[in-house]
């Protein structure tokens, strides 16, 4: 099974939790289709989605160009 980003909003926000959910590049496609979601940017491969987290000794935003050059939604 797979859901789109926008799905994938759509639930975050039904649920009140999107007080820290950014979306990086403003010309993202909504309509990006996720297989998997990873907040190892090592993991990501093309039709995931990337969870960029803060650790409390990594911080997941350091990753994010990594992730989007692996093809991350």
């Amino acid at each position: 099974m797979s859901v789109n980003f926008q799905d994938v909003l759509n639930f975050i926000q039904a649920r009140d939790i999107n007080h820290n959910v950014r979306v990086k590049n403003q010309d993202f496609n909504f309509n990006c289709e996720i297989l998997d979601v990873f907040s190892d940017s090592r993991d990501v491969k093309p039709g995931t989605l990337f969870a960029a987290i803060k650790g409390e000794n990594l911080d997941g935003h350091n990753f994010i160009n990594n992730a989007e050059s692996k093809g991350a939604c």
